[in-house]
């Protein structure tokens, strides 16, 4: 089945000629950690399945609705992706660590009129004008096609909100083929590959990686249910892994769990999703003789930036070279100017232009776009040679265990309780890179303040677990520079 419009997507191509060329290769595993059950699903398989869910959709979703999917990663969540691409659809994929109120606040923005599910999922949308299927159903019900026009199948993703509250990036059909190739070629990804997709595919990073990159060169994906208490260089190990995108605590897990050697099936492991600290990757390598890659991404501009391991002789700190139609700029981070960048060696502001970028904020303005380029907040040095370090962040956003975190939206949340007047969320080291947030609060005058208890309860009935901090401080006063601006930095708290 081919779009149900004049656009075509490149990589619903790619993925119907391999059910074609190779039709019982497995495109997914789906394996339960806790259990030991294994489900394989094929590229002919997927590619009949999920031209049935498109059929259905179809004649669920009006003219101009889109779709919410919240599922975990496995091949219900590839069947209703793909299903809603090849419906010609503009789909949005959610945490399932979501709340209610979440949900119904993103339907809200993007105008869903379709919420697919987990069969026995919790919460539930209950959003008038929002039809909820869970995924079973949809695969099972007859396809009542409409026909009429539909919207250009494009793929949301929901930011972190780095400068402000969360966002909506959309990204087009042509902007996701190119990243696919991209990816594709950078990691030289084959059929013959075997891919571990532990990072949820509803982010960027994942979807990227343990989506549309492995099914554009046929290669199999692999997702494990239940590896909390797993370890994670047994799973590497078990499923012969070939490529595994990874990200800072799960390499220092992996330290941790064995001194072994790592799978010999095992040809490159990269880190992206915030910076990997020099000393884990010096360990890696030191322990196991495998030199990790990093990757620079965002939500907004896609993968952009690899430093491949094996061809690269660069540090462990860099990101690396721009990837194939990606061009980066160092601006002053005052006055970005285009027509002035920086020269190299000195630091200042990332900016990138990439056909792979986004094409719009749904419902809001693109304030950091500067003449095609996408100003991501980070600080940033290009050598001598043209790679690009990361060095910090203009930004605020914090890394929860893989999880991008903006604590403004934290402490929007608890400044909605009475007896609070003001409130600062910043991240506190457990170990090692692993993170958790703290909450400094200052009560109002003459108002009895909620407990800690009552805000914990207050942030979880609107909030993901992750969002939610640890440690409550109650203060008079926050620290302020003499102009009055809240200080952010941790040893002024």
């Amino acid at each position: 089945m081919t779009l149900l419009n004049s656009d075509r997507m490149l990589w619903l191509d790619s993925i119907a000629g391999h059910a074609k060329s190779i039709p019982n290769r497995v495109a997914i595993r789906k394996i339960c950690h806790t259990s030991g059950t294994v489900h394989n699903t094929t590229y002919g398989e997927l590619e009949e399945r999920s031209s049935h869910a498109a059929a259905v959709l179809q004649g669920l979703v009006p003219p101009g609705g889109s779709v919410l999917i919240c599922l975990p990663n496995g091949p219900e969540f590839l069947l209703a992706l793909i299903g809603a691409f090849k419906a010609g659809l503009p789909v949005l994929p959610v945490s399932t660590a979501s709340t209610a109120h979440e949900l119904q606040e993103i339907t809200q923005v993007v105008g869903a009129s379709v919420f697919i599910r987990s069969e026995d999922a919790l919460p539930r949308i209950d959003e008038p004008g929002v039809y909820e299927i869970d995924i079973e159903s949809l695969c099972r019900e007859p396809a009542r096609p409409i026909g009429g026009p539909r919207a250009t199948p494009s793929l949301m993703l929901r930011t972190s909100g780095t400068t402000g509250m969360p966002k909506v990036v959309s990204r087009d059909l042509h902007a996701l083929d190119d990243v696919a190739e991209n990816l594709k070629e950078a990691l030289q990804l084959t059929v013959s590959d075997l891919v571990l997709a532990l990072v949820p595919m509803c982010h960027s990073y994942g979807i990227e990686h343990c989506v549309l990159a492995p099914l554009h060169a046929g290669a199999e994906i692999v997702s494990v249910q239940g590896i909390d208490s797993a370890p994670i260089h047994a799973l590497i190990a078990d499923v012969r892994a070939t490529v595994f995108p990874g990200f800072p605590f799960a390499y220092e897990r992996i330290l941790e769990e064995t001194k072994d050697p790592i799978a010999p099936s095992l040809r490159l492991a990269y880190s992206a999703g915030s910076q990997l600290p020099e000393s884990v990757s010096d360990r890696f390598s030191q322990q196991f003789g495998i030199t990790l890659g990093q990757l620079y991404g965002s939500t907004e501009v896609g993968s952009v930036l690899f430093n491949d391991p094996h061809t690269s002789k660069l540090k462990s700190e860099s990101v690396g070279f721009a990837l194939p139609d990606v061009h980066v700029l160092i601006l002053d981070p005052e006055n970005p100017d285009l027509e002035a960048p920086l020269v190299d060696g000195n630091e200042g502001q990332l900016a990138v232009r990439s056909s792979t970028m986004l094409s719009h904020y749904v419902g809001q303005k693109m304030n950091d776009m500067l003449e095609g380029y996408f100003l991501t907040g980070d600080l940033a040095v290009r050598g001598s040679c043209g790679s690009i370090t990361i060095t910090g962040r203009l930004k605020h956003q914090v890394d929860i265990a893989g999880a991008k975190v903006n604590p403004l939206e934290v402490e929007a949340t608890i400044l909605q309780m009475d007896g609070i007047s003001e409130c600062l969320v910043v991240p506190c080291v457990v170990r090692g890179t692993l993170k958790r947030l703290r909450a400094l609060l200052v009560t109002q005058p003459e108002r009895t303040p909620p407990s800690v208890s009552e805000i914990k309860q207050h942030l979880r009935s609107r909030l993901s677990a992750y969002k939610v901090p640890r440690i409550y401080e109650f203060r008079t006063k926050l620290p302020r520079t003499p102009l009055g601006k809240i200080i952010r930095t941790e040893k002024e708290l």
